[in-house]
């Protein structure tokens, strides 16, 4: 499997944030991606919503 996340789109707090995950099998016949909104909860990150994403 091939990972690949972007950079973060942080909020001014620091604790917020917007990513990009995307899993790929390299194979050319499936793999997901998507965009997360994660949250800082009790001093770890924590995915709140998934803004977009697609399953092959």
């Amino acid at each position: 499997m091939l990972y690949k996340i972007s950079v973060p789109i942080v909020s001014p707090d620091k604790q917020t944030v917007i990513i990009k995950i995307t899993q790929d099998c390299n194979c050319m016949l499936g793999g997901e991606s998507g965009t997360y909104l994660y949250r800082k909860v009790n001093g770890k990150w924590k995915r709140i919503k998934t803004l977009s994403g697609w399953v092959s």
